[in-house]
């Protein structure tokens, strides 16, 4: 009976590695643990996916938008060393604790949107209202 006994332990601790392995990515990836997807997180995410909406950046793909959210991911904090104290640094009254509020509170990103919505808004208003009955017309 203890043949028995010791199959059962090896094979409830054979389960326990197995579900073990499932909450990190592997040895591939550094048995990287991703973090839990919350809503806030889930948020960040989209509009780091819809950067190129957002910014100038010449470094983010347009199809970027169309690509599912990550499964896995991790979040951190940046620790500045001491040469950016006064060349790159965010202070402190500055820093907010979302991506979010942290565009929310950005001038440039504010002006930028009001004259992206302007031209969208232009645009729409240009075309006269009777212009899809014309053409059906024909």
């Amino acid at each position: 009976s203890s043949g028995i006994n010791a199959e059962y332990g090896a094979a409830q601790r054979k389960r326990e590695r197995k579900a073990a392995r499932g909450l990190t990515l592997g040895k591939g990836y550094f048995d990287f643990k991703p973090s839990e997807m919350t809503d806030e997180l889930k948020r960040d995410l989209k509009i780091i996916r819809s950067r190129n909406l957002i910014g100038k950046g010449a470094f983010s793909n347009v199809s970027d938008y169309k690509k599912k959210l990550p499964t896995a991911v991790q979040m951190g904090t940046i620790v500045e060393g001491a040469a950016d104290f006064y060349s790159s640094r965010v202070p402190k009254k500055q820093r907010k604790k979302t991506l979010v509020d942290e565009l929310a509170e950005d001038f440039e990103f504010k002006k930028r949107m009001k004259t992206k919505y302007a031209a969208i808004q232009g645009s729409k208003t240009r075309r006269p209202k009777n212009a899809d009955r014309k053409k059906k017309r024909r």
